[in-house]
């Protein structure tokens, strides 16, 4: 079996666990109350996959099978971000 797959994701705001983590943790420069739509952390844009597998046979009752799995993806995304409070909304850890 073989697969490939082609996906674009976009999103305004990374959700954490915490709400208050995914406020602060949110890269942006014009302020968090205004995100920008920008790739996604889950943006996964080529994905192969393969899958291949054999049966031996020794009896009636017996066999054994061997499979084998890859799986190929580009994860290659990437910002740029400054340590410091640029837009002064008093949060550095935002990396605004």
């Amino acid at each position: 079996m073989m697969a490939y797959n082609f996906s674009v994701a976009k999103d305004l705001l990374t959700g954490g666990s915490i709400a208050n983590s995914s406020w602060t943790d949110n890269l942006s420069y014009a302020g968090n109350n205004y995100p920008d739509l920008a790739y996604s952390n889950d943006d996964q844009r080529h994905r192969f996959i393969t899958a291949l597998s054999y049966k031996f046979k020794y009896s009636k009752y017996t066999s054994t099978q061997v499979s084998l799995f890859y799986q190929y993806f580009n994860q290659g995304r990437f910002s740029l971000t400054v340590n410091g409070d640029i837009n002064q909304d008093g949060l550095t850890r935002n990396n605004d």
